[in-house]
């Protein structure tokens, strides 16, 4: 016999399902931009930022077994217009690998698109050592028209598409694994 679902218990089902999808979303992001700016220097546009890590759980089990864990920083630059979509006239892509090496006990830190490496005795200290982005090359400061309205924008998360094969489903799967900040946004103004 088929019977269709009350009125009532649809409602509540429907009301339980929000208040977890919310609380889902309402988890602390364990990265947090405190600021972030951009700035003209030799011709471009840099970003200087200062970020929190609070990177705990599965993530930092993986990383102490061999694992390497990407840090990626991703900045947006858009022209505000009135009539139309904002127009996106640039940004950048920056990766930083975090990696532990079980010999020295020693960790990683590489910029992976300068291949620049400095090693830490501790994972404290290697996340302090990404906490300070300082004169990361944006957008070049032609690109951006006097008069004309702009906002950038900055968020950092891990990149959970630098993980190894078999672990990146498990990664998709599980919130632990969902770590980032939201967008910090600022008007710019040429």
């Amino acid at each position: 016999m088929n019977r269709a679902m009350p009125p009532r218990s649809a409602t509540g089902l429907l009301a339980l399902l929000l208040v977890l999808v919310s609380a889902a979303r309402a988890a602390p992001s364990l990265i947090t931009i405190e600021n972030a700016t951009l700035r003209r220097s030799n011709g471009f546009y840099v970003l200087d930022a200062t970020l929190h890590f609070g990177i705990t759980g599965e993530p930092i089990k993986a990383l102490r077994s061999g694992v390497p864990l990407t840090l990626l920083v991703e900045v947006q630059i858009e022209e505000l217009r009135k009539f139309l979509w904002d127009k996106r006239i640039g940004g950048i892509r920056q990766r930083y690998r975090i990696e532990h090496h079980a010999l020295s006990g020693h960790y990683l830190v590489t910029n992976v698109a300068t291949g620049e490496q400095d090693s830490f005795p501790s994972i404290e200290d290697a996340a302090d050592s990404l906490a300070e982005l300082r004169e990361i090359p944006v957008i070049d400061e032609r690109s951006l028209r006097p008069g004309y309205r702009y906002e950038a924008a900055v968020r950092a998360r891990l990149d959970l598409a630098a993980l190894p094969g078999p672990l990146r489903l498990v990664a998709y799967l599980s919130s632990e694994w969902r770590i980032g900040s939201p967008w910090h946004r600022w008007g710019l103004e040429p």
